[in-house]
Formats: structure tokens, sequence, C-alpha cells
């Protein structure tokens, strides 16, 4: 039924004319869907015989968390009523205006001030009557109740999933695709977390990294052009080094791979967020080889370390450490005595794309073996492990490299990032070794062993 206010109830003769809203958090193919709503504000306007003069339509919009005021379809739908172009407001629902029940009959008073109807193409009320009244108040705070409790569900399940260390919902995490709401590597996105990790441990600013990336043509998964926020978020966030948040630590979890290692993203996050963290330009200087580099004692990647005789390459664990200005200058020449135009272009080659179908039904398959107790949880670890890790081998991508023909002629004017790219796509392995020798002056170019991949 069409409702008018008490004060334009001498107007209840002549036509109406009704601005129609429309509005929905998420457009949905489904009854609450913006086009579903706008054809039943139609339907009511012929069914009552009024004018419809306009409708709004605001998607993507709550109506929970932002206020009127905040809704720029709300807000012309009542400057259309009070500039006199309208004098009624018809929306499908009465949660589709407000969630709040203060705000929605401070609202109602509103429309009264001015004369104006409400109402809803979907329910029948009637508010020039005190019962009227009482029932809309009721609806309204029984909509609020809904979202408030919606909310707190929603909260209570997002904690259960972190506990257990459920797969992160929501959209698709930056270096990572979507499969059967499981996570798996996207091996190029991946290439450009690893090597903005990279680009931070070698001393390159936030800015700078940035800068890189556009200028490389890089963009996010939105197609748009990086920036500080984007890059820092990604890097910081535990998503990439396979962690979950509990509690106000970081827990490793099996449910999907990890692109960055545990200590690396430790460190790099350890970088970022450090307040002490200079925003411009860093020291003209910065290091090739700071985390490919690995001790000959432990394996640990090996990084820069500023030191009396001169940055060295140092162990985090036994502190075996090398010169880092003569071991860069040994691996360029290495690499680029190695990487002549033939080989340069068997390396940008290198990597195919993998069908990765049926080892994914192979999970999948597991996963249901699993749930329905026909394994042991123990033998599904096993198992799920080697399946995970035949993944991880099958979709490997090549390193994006520099787009050049000639890697000699272009190794002067290559940035640093760039070059740690094509130093890890042609290492096999890069072990610095102990020394013979007591004290730090003498370099032994025989501590490195460096076995080329080309």
């Amino acid at each position: 039924m069409m409702t008018t206010s008490r004060n334009a109830r001498s107007k209840a003769l002549t036509p109406r004319r009704f601005v129609g809203y429309v509005r929905i958090s998420k457009d949905r193919d489904d009854e609450t869907s913006t086009t579903t709503q706008e054809a039943a504000i139609r339907g009511w306007a012929r069914a009552h015989s009024v004018e419809l003069v306009d409708v709004i339509v605001e998607p993507g919009r709550s109506a929970y968390k932002a206020s009127r005021q905040s809704r720029p379809g709300h807000r012309k739908a009542v400057a259309m009523i009070e500039a006199g172009a309208a004098d009624g407001f018809v929306c499908w629902k009465l949660d589709r205006c407000a969630r709040n029940t203060l705000d929605f009959l401070n609202f109602l008073h509103e429309l009264e001030g001015m004369g104006a109807a409400f109402a809803s193409a979907t329910e029948p009320f009637d508010t020039t009557n005190g019962f009227g009244v009482a029932m809309i108040t009721i609806v309204a705070a029984l909509a609020q109740l809904e979202s408030t409790n919606k909310s707190e569900r929603i909260g209570i399940w997002q904690e259960h999933r972190r506990a257990t260390g459920a797969t992160p919902t929501g959209p698709r995490p930056y270096g990572y695709r979507r499969e059967r709401n499981l996570l798996y590597v996207d091996e190029a996105e991946a290439a450009i977390v690893k090597r903005m990790a990279a680009a931070v441990l070698a001393g390159e600013t936030i800015t700078g990294i940035v800068r890189g990336l556009n200028a490389d043509g890089y963009t996010t998964k939105d197609g748009r052009p990086w920036n500080r926020r984007g890059v820092v978020a990604i890097l910081t966030g535990p998503t990439v080094a396979a962690l979950r948040e509990l509690d106000d630590r970081f827990v490793a979890s099996s449910t999907w791979p990890a692109i960055l290692d545990r200590q690396t993203w430790d460190e790099v996050r350890a970088i970022l967020l450090d307040k002490s963290r200079r925003s411009g330009p860093g020291p003209a200087r910065r290091w090739l080889l700071t985390g490919l580099a690995t001790c000959g004692r432990d394996g640990k990647p090996m990084r820069a370390r500023p030191n009396a005789a001169g940055t060295r390459y140092t162990c985090p664990a036994c502190k075996l450490s090398i010169d880092a200005a003569q071991t860069d200058e040994l691996i360029e020449r290495a690499l680029l005595a190695l990487l002549d135009r033939r080989t340069w272009q068997r390396l940008r080659r290198r990597g195919r794309h993998v069908d990765t179908t049926d080892l994914e039904q192979r999970l999948a398959d597991l996963a249901h073996q699993r749930a329905n107790h026909e394994i042991l949880d123990e033998v599904w670890q096993i198992l799920n492990a080697g399946l995970m890790a035949d993944l991880d081998a099958a979709t490997a991508a090549p390193v994006t490299l520099p787009d050049v023909d000639d890697i000699r002629a272009a190794w002067p004017e290559l940035p640093l990032a760039a070059r740690r790219l094509v130093v890890e796509a042609a290492t096999g392995s890069l072990v610095i070794g102990e020394t013979a020798h007591r004290g730090v002056n003498h370099y032994d170019s025989d501590r490195v062993r460096f076995t080329p991949a080309v």
C-alpha cells in the first residue's frame, strides 16, 4: 500500500511523483539484484498509478556501514524531493534504505517534514496511523539486528578458519590463483613478489621498487599501476609466506604453498616495518648477491652486512663472511662470460606451461578420502605433501628476465633488481666456502663455488 505523510494528505487526490531508489552492497544475480529491484519498483508504480520520475541505482554501497549522507545516490533522491521534482520515495524493501533503526526513523521524519511519502515496493507499510509507524519501527529494528548478527557470525567464522589454518577467503591474494577454494602459486605473479622482496633485502627503497615495476610494464592483479601501499601490503602480509595470524603470532599453514620462505619474509617484514627506515633514496652502492649466495657451513642465505673492513656477505647463523664488492664483481664477470647471445636467448626461452589437471584431481580425491575417513591423517599428510611438491614442480616457470637481446651490452644500464633476476635464473648454486686465511684483508676467490644453470 502506498504511504503518505500527515502533511501531504491534502495532495492525496493529485498524481503522485515518486523517485525510486535501488541499492545493493554487491551486485548478485538473485532476488536482490539491482535489475530485479528496479523491476519491482516499476511494477509497484504501475500498480498504484503513480509517476516514477527516476530510478536511482547505487551499487556497491552498504547501508549498514555507511550513513545516508555518505551515499551519493540517496542524497540525489532526497535532493529531487526537496527541489519539488518528486513528492515520494520508493525502494524495493525497507533495508535497502537503512539498516540502522535510528537512521531510518530520522529519514522518515525528514520526508514527513517535506510533505513527502515513503513506500516499499514489497512491504505494505502505512505511516498515516500509529500502528503503521510502530510496525515500520519494528521492521527497521529487526533489519538492524539481522545485520549485526550477520557481522558477528562472519567474524566468528573467520576466526575459526584462522585457528584451523583454512585457506584465506575473499579476493585472491596476489601471487596465487584460486581453484576449488584452494590456493596455488601463480608463477608469473610470484616472480614479481620475489623480485620485490629481493629488492628490499638489497637496500632499494619502496619508491624505487614501484618505479621499476611500473617502468617494466607490470601491473597489480586489477591491472592498475603499482603504488607504495600495495607493495608493502603484499610483502608484510603473512599469506605469501604460507602463514596465518593467530593470537598475535604467525603460525605456519600447510593448506597453501609459500612464495617466500619464513626467514626471507621475516627479514623483509622487519625492514619494511622499521620506523627508522629511510623513505628517500638510499646509499648509492647496493649488493647483487644478498640472499642468493649461501653459506657453505649450514646452507643459510647470506646477507650484506656493514663491517669495519667494508660490506660483507655474512651468514646470519655462523657469521661466516666474505667481501661483498669483490664477490659481486667475480660473479658478474663469470656470468657475462657465459651469457653470449645464443646462451642468453636459450635462458629466456627456458620453461613451459604444464597441465596440472591430473595433479589437482588427485589432490581433490585425496581430500575427499580424508573427509570420509578412508585414510589416516598421517597417510594423508605424507601423500598430500608429495602431491603438493609435484604440483609446485609442474607449475614452476622461469623468472621474468629483462627484455633485451644482448645481455652483455645491456648489463651496465640494468637496475639492480633486473641484474639479480639474471643471476638467479642463470645460477645453479652459489656457495661461499670457509677461508683458509686468518683475517679479512685477503680475498680468496676459491671460496666462491659457482655452478651455472646454463
